[in-house]
């Protein structure tokens, strides 16, 4: 993300100990805290680093530094997203108020305290639902609920909603609705969008967290583009974001409505950075930290001819006996043009299953819309994965 090192620059971290090797080569200091979460031991960490070096920036490159960042920014009067727009593109209460406020349509929703209330809401917004935490990034902890009884069900199941209470954030209980899903990836300076990517998932995340999960970059002469933009427009106005990168979830339904469904101040994770490098030979983390920091240069695009996307094909807890190798993969279209693997044979796999639990990414180029939908069915007659 620094593309240069300036003799002048000086660099320091808060982060985890698990962390701390990722910043060695760029970092003057690391600071070690047990969670970004506890926004005092943050403040007290600050002091300590206000004593060696004023602080000109502060950069939150992960959702979950979003809301200790603003709040440093307020206490401390330093420039950037304060802590009032933090709270507002981390908490999806506050979120999903604040766009509702300006006329911004989303999926009927209220606030969950604990789970007796799930009931009495089901019935009031209508089944389905989801629950999910109000603040947290994915779709980890969330839950699809068809209905009351598939609710009854769960709950009896002591262990499915542990995580979710753990989280020791506001829940929120929305309606479900059958929709097209599509993040739009952007950079915002001086409170202007300067740059957007939009992209279209294969299928919703929520529905296919265990199958095939990717995206693919819409052509700017499909209808919705614009209409897209336009809503992406009125969101950074009405949450009044200055500056730095957004991921934006937004939905059309069945009857062709479009509906917010939440942004996070950071760029896409999985294969989304690289596929708008590969589209538009673009870096957003090199451009996120250039209005970051108030250095930001022109951005000048070039456009692939073709259609560029990503698919994370998943993986498997336990002991990884055998799966598709990626030799075989690269064989199956040209069209594929990098994989990374993210497990070997033999690992001994333990993660929560979510939105980025891949074996591999692959990343693909296409002429046409209609080869991915091609390259897909390639993938899925091909794709196989034994654990033990």
């Amino acid at each position: 993300m620094i593309k240069s090192r300036d003799e002048d620059l000086y660099i320091s971290v808060l982060t985890k100990e698990q962390y701390k090797d990722l910043y060695k080569e760029i970092a003057d200091n690391i600071f070690i805290i047990n969670t970004l979460e506890n926004l005092l031991a943050v403040r007290e960490i600050v002091v300590d680093i206000h004593r060696i070096k004023k602080i000109d920036y502060i950069i939150t490159p992960t959702e979950k530094g979003v809301l200790a960042g603003g709040f440093i920014r307020s206490f401390f009067g330093i420039d950037g997203v304060r802590f009032e727009t933090a709270l507002s593109t981390t908490n999806k209460l506050d979120m999903k108020t604040k766009v509702n406020d300006a006329g911004i349509e989303t999926a009927n929703f209220r606030r969950l305290d604990n789970l007796k209330q799930v009931l009495s809401i089901g019935d009031e917004l209508g089944w389905p639902v989801i629950i999910k935490p109000a603040i947290g990034s994915g779709t980890r902890n969330t839950f699809r609920i068809k209905s009351k009884e598939e609710f009854l069900t769960m709950r009896d199941d002591n262990q499915l909603f542990t995580s979710l209470y753990k989280s020791n954030v506001p829940m929120l209980i929305e309606n479900y609705i059958e929709i097209e899903e599509y993040h739009c990836d952007g950079i915002i300076n001086e409170s202007e969008l300067v740059f957007l990517s939009i992209s279209k998932y294969l299928e919703p995340p929520l529905e296919s967290m265990e199958g095939f999960l990717g995206s693919y970059i819409l052509p700017e002469d499909q209808p919705i583009f614009n209409r897209l933009k336009t809503m992406v427009e009125k969101i950074v106005k009405a949450l009044e974001i200055p500056r730095g990168p957004i991921h934006v979830e937004l939905y059309r339904t069945d009857s062709d409505q479009l509906v917010f469904g939440e942004i996070a101040l950071r760029p896409g994770g999985a294969g989304v950075f690289k596929t708008i490098k590969s589209q538009y030979d673009i870096s957003i983390w090199e451009k996120a930290y250039e209005v970051e920091t108030e250095s930001f240069e022109k951005i000048n695009i070039k456009i692939n001819d073709n259609i560029c996307g990503w698919v994370g094909l998943p993986c498997k807890n336990g002991e990884l006996a055998d799966f598709t190798s990626r030799e075989s993969l690269y064989e199956l279209d040209n069209c594929i043009k990098y994989i990374e693997q993210h497990f070997q044979k033999g690992d001994i796999v333990n993660q929560e299953i979510s939105s980025t639990f891949h074996l591999y990414t692959l990343y693909f180029e296409v002429p046409q819309l209609n080869d991915i939908e091609n390259l897909i069915k390639k993938l899925h007659d091909a794709y196989y994965i034994v654990s033990v």
